[in-house]
């Protein structure tokens, strides 16, 4: 078998290893979404917002909101507290799906390492927004996947791709947190957690949620309508004007 021969073979079973691991996502995304279907006896995770969470705290300190990263209202809550500026907004349109780009790239020699941060970042999308998780995995992790695998294609033997996806991520992340030096006012306390796993998916939501609110809380699966969706961002808002305040005493 010539050298052609052999190029030609490995890239269709490059192709196929692609196609089983991208077929495996999508299943385990509608399973994940199955399970979380509403049925007749069911409830959502999560209450619907009521009117009590926007209404002022008289008389009360208003504190940090909490990150609990498997709870899609108060990951929200933070995530818009911090998140609010169309500076900051902008900012992680752009980065964090570079973020995500630069992290495949990194493992892009391997199909598993492909397959495993893809799974963890769509995974969670997919359990804390649901519907708009699966969104998430088609207009942002999966084109990331494909961008990742013909870069490595691309750069093969004229660049170490670990070294490369490295670099990007590395540099994606930290111009993030200049925009957070830059455009916001309020600065969160370091979380690993919400930086590398959840500020994707909670950016796309909010995005989601800003552009088409009716549609959007109907993924979300958790029985919302408009006026959840605008007491969230009510709520977050004054939080957030309440530790601004709290910043110029």
């Amino acid at each position: 078998m010539d050298s052609r021969s052999k190029g030609n073979t490995r890239g269709t079973s490059r192709k196929g290893n692609i196609i089983q691991t991208l077929r495996g996502a999508l299943f385990l995304a509608g399973v994940v979404v199955a399970a979380h279907l509403p049925g007749p006896m069911s409830t959502p995770l999560l209450p619907p917002a009521t009117k009590n969470h926007s209404k002022p705290r008289v008389g009360l300190e208003v504190l940090p909101p909490p990150f609990p990263p498997l709870q899609t209202r108060p990951a929200l809550i933070f995530h818009l507290v911090y998140h609010s500026s169309r500076g900051i907004k902008a900012n992680h349109w752009l980065l964090l799906p570079a973020f995500i780009y630069g992290a495949l790239v990194s493992v892009s020699g391997s199909v598993w390492g492909l397959g495993a941060i893809s799974a963890v970042q769509g995974g969670y999308a997919i359990i804390i927004s649901k519907g708009l998780g699966v969104l998430f995995c088609a207009f942002v992790v999966a084109p990331c996947y494909v961008a990742a695998v013909a870069t490595n294609e691309a750069t093969a033997g004229v660049i170490d791709e670990r070294l490369l996806g490295f670099c990007f991520a590395l540099t994606a992340l930290l111009l993030q947190v200049a925009g957070h030096k830059t455009f916001e006012k309020l600065q969160p306390s370091p979380n690993l957690l919400h930086g590398f796993l959840a500020a994707p998916a909670l950016e796309f939501v909010v995005l989601c949620l800003e552009c088409a609110p009716s549609f959007a809380a109907k993924l979300l699966l958790l029985g919302w309508g408009m006026e959840d969706v605008e007491e969230l961002f009510v709520e977050a808002a004054s939080i957030r004007t309440a530790l601004e305040a709290k910043l110029t005493k």
